[in-house]
């Protein structure tokens, strides 16, 4: 019995941990411990994933294009920023990263 118990709850634990990787925050949050790390490659990738799983996320949108932007890909970022702006048009932050952001491109 307790062998059956310990399968039933290895099996619900897996499928939690499953559920758990199938929403936005899993990996923006395993993209903010890349950052950290300055491996923005790492972090480009999972907040990818994020963005395929909740495209209109401002948070995402943001990240990624402070990821894009550390690693010199203007154009990337600044397409992240506007999608921010698109999405919501009163966002400071955003409008002040692309500005900083078209400023540093024109240097």
């Amino acid at each position: 019995m307790k062998k059956f118990l310990g399968i039933v709850f290895l099996v619900i634990l897996s499928q939690g941990i499953y559920a758990q990787e199938q929403t936005w925050e899993y990996p923006f949050i395993k993209a903010l411990n890349y950052e950290e790390r300055q491996e923005w490659n790492l972090a480009i990738e999972e907040l990818e994933k994020s963005r395929a799983l909740q495209e209109e996320n401002l948070f995402v949108l943001k990240e990624l294009g402070y990821c894009y932007a550390k690693q010199g890909e203007w154009e990337k970022a600044k397409e992240c920023y506007e999608k921010v702006l698109f999405f919501y048009p009163e966002d400071s932050n955003a409008k002040k990263n692309l500005e900083i952001l078209l400023e540093n491109k024109t240097k």
